[in-house]
């Protein structure tokens, strides 16, 4: 074992190296020991450097990191046991509510004195049914609230649900809408961080 502990940096340094001299490999240029270098020519070997490393991550693509579902928003308890599977610092949270085709809104677990919210980022709602259409759209989200200190969440905390409201960006902050009572929000899906 100490014989390897000797050799370990040599080895890897080899390691790190073949990477290197496998993309090197058919530069343009090769330069010998003590002769100067252009400036064009060298320029000429790190375009060609480049060109291969960008062939080289268009093969490969971006790495996916899809939105798995996780389930669905029935309950507190569901909740919680996602959330114990899926703790939020190693995973990212969303929701399907208002979706299109599996579109996935990203949310914010939070607190505040006493009980939980749950925020999505911000999307285009509403139905543009008043005579100007713009004026029946705003920005808001999803939220859902489990035993705040407020009254309106009373009745689904007491049912072990979360209350589920819309919210719209105004002018002086955040104006609560409408929502779909208790539980209301489609199925929980996660990926990892």
């Amino acid at each position: 074992m100490r014989k390897f502990a000797n050799q370990k940096w040599w080895l890897l340094t080899m390691l790190m190296t073949i990477p290197v001299i496998a993309i090197a490999d058919g530069v343009p240029n090769v330069f010998k020991s003590g002769e100067v270098i252009a400036s064009t020519p060298m320029n000429d070997n790190f375009k060609n450097l480049a060109d291969r490393v960008t062939a080289l991550e268009a093969a490969v693509g971006p790495q996916p990191n899809p939105w798995v579902k996780a389930g669905d928003n029935t309950s507190k308890a569901v909740w919680d046991v996602l959330v114990a599977k899926y703790p939020p610092d190693k995973y990212e949270w969303g929701n399907n509510h208002n979706s299109i085709a599996g579109e996935v809104h990203k949310v914010t677990f939070s607190s505040w004195n006493q009980g939980i919210r749950i925020t999505t980022e911000e999307y285009l709602e509403g139905d543009g049914d008043s005579s100007d259409p713009t004026a029946g759209f705003w920005m808001g989200g999803s939220a859902w609230f489990y035993d705040t200190n407020g009254t309106f969440d009373d009745v689904c905390t007491a049912a072990g649900s979360f209350k589920h409201q819309y919210w719209q960006r105004s002018a002086t902050g955040i104006t609560f809408r409408a929502g779909n009572g208790c539980g209301g929000g489609d199925s929980w899906y996660v990926r990892l961080r």
